[in-house]
């Protein structure tokens, strides 16, 4: 009684020294020990919590009250494989045989084990083929190995039991998202909408999924919609003051990130975003007071520092955001805090020492990121010979850094195609998945080996639905190849997911045209050429409007 009084007090630590005195009289069961190790996880003590479980459950071992925890726990900290011995010994009990075999299920799929998992989930789906917890748990197996018929089969199937469930219609949302299929993902996010207005998770997915898919002002409306059903909700004011900034809505963006930095006080990027709204409205002091409270926030954060340097940058106090930089590499020095230093020097015009101390950071504490900043500044001097030599170097002491090695090969592809095919070739040696290497591989390969093209960029999309890049890739290469009404589909798709793209509309005014659709393309044309938009195509683009005239 007393532990409870404590409890209810927000007194967690003297409720814990209660229930402890408990335990030690002998008085403890199960739901004892589970409340001790419920306040240690309050109080920041997991560690100890699991022993006290442990303990528990070595005693009651298909005791739910204190088994369930204890693998949540378990998995909470990585340790797999304690978890699946604890589910494991539980399903002993047949009564905890089925929550046995989904916990088996979800420890084996965290672990890697796709085939142990789905037969864990299939025996207990014959066990009891109505298990929503069971459904649920392969269906995210399924989706995670990109089985999206099937795994909507099994979210379906949790929907004929419980049509109001919000997690199942959540994911089914995220299946059609990741599918391209942009008709039943909003038709999914509003059904989980009306199943439970105020709940901000779905209103939420909803206004990312818009601001993904470029529509603004939809996005607008729904960030408005869940601010209104929930106005302290931090995520929902943060996501409608990042759509009006987008929307060049100032004033709008100002208040709702007051509003944030108001509802997340402890946060320094509330104050960042505060204070680069400040800055756009032309309120400099303001702006200032709010970079130095998350500066005091987080002293030690290179991204709060570089916001302060390059607030005194835009005000022409190159000397003062040195000063910052300098006394920021002193206080902490690391990579981080160099490449700070070497970014303001270069934009304080003084390349000389950026380039020293990029070069002194490289020799201390060898960084991918630091190397970088060396080939854009070997670039920007036209300097390819140090470009090639640094990147290459890297790669021959660091072969599985697939990140440089792309950047390698997009280096490579301004005029060494067959080099460049090479290390698209070996990232996807390493990584099959790769989408970028399978996008430009693809596109390399179009004309000397197109079959093979073929197949690297259907796996690509077959990735990546919602990628303009590869919709385009893959659209173009279709119409280079005759097949003008799948390449016009696909370009349709890339233009929807980036409307301001310059090349991708030159490549849908081409298939228009390739499909008879001469008077669609050639007001597409006629609007790209008329923005000014620039291009890598541009010159053929007022060649083929001029052809057309």
């Amino acid at each position: 009684m007393l532990g409870v009084i404590y409890l209810q007090m927000h007194r967690p630590r003297e409720a814990l020294d209660a229930l402890k005195r408990l335990d030690l009289g002998n008085g403890a069961n199960a739901a004892v020990k589970r409340g001790i190790a419920l306040l240690e996880l309050l109080l920041g003590n997991p560690d100890e919590a699991i022993k006290v479980l442990a303990a528990a459950v070595a005693k009651e071992p298909t005791n739910p009250t204190v088994v369930t925890p204890l693998i949540n726990l378990l998995i909470q900290k990585r340790r797999l494989a304690e978890a699946l011995a604890v589910a494991d010994r539980s399903g002993s009990d047949p009564k905890q045989r089925l929550d046995a075999l989904v916990y088996r299920g979800s420890i084996l799929m965290l672990q890697g084990d796709d085939a142990g998992s789905r037969a864990a989930l299939d025996k207990a789906l014959a066990m009891n083929p109505h298990s929503k917890t069971a459904l649920y748990t392969r269906a995210t197996l399924l989706e995670s190995q990109r089985k999206y018929d099937e795994a909507d089969r099994d979210l379906t199937t949790i929907l004929s039991l419980d049509g109001k469930d919000m997690a199942a219609t959540l994911k089914m949302a995220g299946i059609a998202i990741r599918q391209g299929d942009d008709q039943n993902a909003k038709r999914l996010l509003s059904r989980a909408i009306t199943l439970s207005p105020r709940d901000s998770e779905s209103r939420i997915a909803l206004v990312r999924y818009l601001i993904s898919r470029r529509d603004l002002t939809g996005a607008l409306t729904a960030a408005n919609d869940c601010v209104r059903a929930q106005e302290d909700n931090a995520e929902c004011v943060l996501l409608l003051g990042q759509t009006q900034s987008t929307m060049g809505q100032r004033k709008e963006a100002l208040i709702s990130f007051r509003r944030y930095a108001y509802l997340q006080p402890e946060l320094p990027s509330a104050h960042l975003m505060l204070g680069a709204a400040l800055s756009l409205v032309g309120d400099r002091s303001g702006a200032a007071r709010a970079f130095d409270t998350a500066a005091d926030l987080a002293p030690d954060a290179a991204n709060v520092k570089q916001a302060q340097v390059n607030f005194q940058l835009a005000q022409g106090k190159a000397i003062e955001a040195v000063a910052l930089a300098r006394t920021f590499q002193a206080s902490y020095p690391g990579t981080e805090a160099d490449l700070l230093l070497a970014d303001t020097l270069w934009k304080a015009k003084q390349p000389g020492e950026s380039t020293s101390v990029l070069n002194k950071s490289l020799s201390d504490r060898p960084s991918g990121t630091v190397l970088l900043r060396l080939v854009d500044i070997a670039k920007l001097a036209n300097d390819k010979i140090r470009a090639d030599t640094l990147m290459r170097n890297w790669i021959a002491a660091h072969p599985t850094d697939q990140g440089m090695r792309l950047e390698y090969a997009g280096f490579l592809q301004q005029g060494e195609n067959a080099k460049a095919a090479s290390q698209y070739q070996t990232v996807l040696n390493q990584n099959p998945d790769s989408i970028l290497a399978l996008n430009n591989l693809g596109w390399l390969l179009q004309q000397s080996e197109p079959k093979r093209a073929l197949s690297l960029l259907t796996h690509a999309w077959t990735l990546a639905p919602n990628s303009a890049t590869v919709a385009d890739t893959f659209g173009w290469m279709k119409v280079q190849q005759k097949d003008a009404a799948a390449g016009l589909a696909l370009l349709e798709r890339a233009h929807a997911l980036e409307p301001g793209d310059g090349q991708i509309t030159y490549h849908l005014a081409v298939a228009l045209d390739a499909n008879s659709k001469r008077d669609a393309a050639r007001g597409l044309l006629k609007s790209l050429l008329a923005s000014g938009s620039v291009f890598k195509d541009r010159a053929a683009a007022v060649q083929l409007s001029s052809n057309w005239h």
